[in-house]
């Protein structure tokens, strides 16, 4: 079981570096280009009558082809940093994150450091031979072709920021993001039912978090084991992607007789990741925060463009009836007897609409268009089919 957490907490850490690192990619593809350099050496040279490049004249070539290289990734980093700009002052710095995790500057800035590391380190081996000797083939092969794929990755880099300067399509893209959160919780829902989260009995002990930060996971096939053979239920009341401290009960445990013995609390609250970084996958929540935003950054005097919160109204429109379709709200890992063991707190349906609409109402009414779209919003809702909670919030 120790590997089993162990490996857990690995995954989950490259997760985070890999998304939120910006300068881990570009790392790896500096590696990579240095190691292609040193594997491809200083061979391939020709007959001077085949091959009418000479060292000397290879070395100016990788030097003008490094200097382009360098060109291109200054507008890369210009553009990104205009874009970035642009989406903290238009949307705000939720929606910011989200275009840093789907923004693909990393990958653009990591094919650069690829090719740049490559022609710089294969320049300075081409040092060791004669000037006049000829140039090595593939040496000068890559670089050619690492900088028609720099050249490409830059056209299309340039075509992929231009979006998120248009509002619908900046909306579309945080609702994939929650799509995408979705999609893993559906997944990670498998086996499970929908239930109420049960009072606490008088016997039960606390959970208490091991550190501090982000609720990020809670593995009920872990929290199985840890209970092993003894009978008692585990109840996390706080919902994942809530922000917990170190010590502050976040569940409870209880066995299901009194007199039994509970497995220890700090065995099963292991068992719960907390992370000083929150994942976005981890929570519907955090991507309709980002829409909210959006909306209401554009209701503000400083903007007053109700235009995009009309947008983003149409959006969430759009997505609602997605959301009604998922399992959301408190979910169970049931045991044979259809006890539940596990009992897991979520936000319902009802509680996802409250978030996405209350600050939008309150900023928006005074707005025709606004309310027009929150109308046609409401419409939609009740056309739903919800139990009676889901429904009382609509």
């Amino acid at each position: 079981m120790r590997d089993r957490e162990w490996m857990r907490w690995l995954r989950r850490r490259w997760r985070e570096a890999a998304r939120d690192n910006q300068w881990l990619i570009p790392a790896l593809g500096a590696l990579s280009g240095f190691l292609l350099a040193m594997t491809v050496g200083t061979g391939g040279g020709v007959e001077t009558h085949r091959w009418t490049v000479n060292v000397d004249r290879s070395r100016d070539t990788l030097i003008a082809s490094l200097g382009l290289v360098f060109t291109s990734l200054s507008i890369v980093l210009a553009l990104a940093s205009v874009s970035s700009q642009n989406v903290v002052n238009r949307f705000g710095s939720r929606t910011l994150r989200i275009y840093l995790r789907r923004s693909s500057s990393r990958w653009v800035v990591g094919t650069f450091a690829l090719a740049a590391t490559f022609i710089l380190t294969e320049q300075f081996q081409l040092r060791r031979l004669d000037p006049d000797s000829p140039a090595p083939v593939a040496g000068l092969t890559i670089s050619v072709v690492l900088l028609v794929v720099t050249g490409t990755t830059l056209i299309w880099y340039i075509s992929s920021v231009v979006k998120w300067f248009r509002v619908d399509r900046t909306v579309t893209g945080v609702t994939a993001s929650i799509e995408e959160t979705l999609r893993k919780i559906r997944r990670a829902r498998a086996g499970t039912v929908r239930t109420e989260v049960p009072d606490r009995p008088t016997h039960a002990t606390d959970l208490l978090a091991q550190g501090s930060g982000h609720l990020a996971e809670v593995d009920t096939d872990m929290m199985l084991e840890a209970l092993g053979s003894i009978e008692a239920q585990v109840v996390i009341t706080s919902h994942v992607g809530a922000a917990v401290v170190r010590g502050q009960p976040i569940g409870w445990l209880a066995p299901r007789d009194p007199d039994v013995v509970s497995p220890p609390e700090t065995r099963v609250a292991d068992r719960m990741d907390v992370s000083g970084t929150r994942e976005l996958g981890d929570s519907v929540e955090y991507g309709l925060f980002a829409l909210v935003d959006i909306a209401i950054m554009a209701l503000s005097p400083a903007v007053n463009d109700p235009t995009s919160a009309v947008e983003v109204i149409e959006e969430l429109s759009f997505l609602f009836p997605r959301l009604a379709d998922e399992a959301l709200g408190p979910f169970a890992v049931p045991d044979d007897a259809a006890w539940p063991r596990v009992v897991v707190f979520a936000r319902s349906f009802g509680q996802l609409v409250e978030i996405a609409t209350t600050q939008i109402v309150l900023y928006g009414l005074s707005d025709p268009n606004v309310v027009r779209a929150l109308r046609h919003l409401a419409t939609s809702l009740y056309l739903l089919d919800l139990d009676d909670d889901d429904r009382r919030y609509v």
